[in-house]
């Protein structure tokens, strides 16, 4: 669904407005239920981003230099959000 894709862009752009209302959009249309499912499946995510993070594996290394250039991954908007390690 596209307010399914609206809301994990806005989760990504840490817009608390648009979040908030996408949420309110989810429960309405798709019930409380399943939007603790969408909410979950969100937070897994980021939560595995974290652990990752935490154990060191580190963002930027030879490797992902290369890669990162080549797939142009700079333009992406949550590479500008200044909480990945570089």
């Amino acid at each position: 669904s596209s307010l399914l894709a609206e809301f994990a862009e806005a989760l990504v752009a840490r817009d608390k407005h648009k979040i908030e209302k996408l949420s309110k959009s989810i429960i309405v249309e798709m019930g409380s239920f399943e939007f603790i499912d969408v909410a979950a499946t969100a937070s897994g995510f980021h939560g595995v981003v974290r652990i990752a993070d935490a154990t060191g594996i580190p963002v930027v290394n030879d490797m992902s230099l290369g890669v990162s250039s080549e797939l142009n991954v700079d333009h992406f908007y949550a590479s500008g959000l200044g909480d990945r390690g570089t």
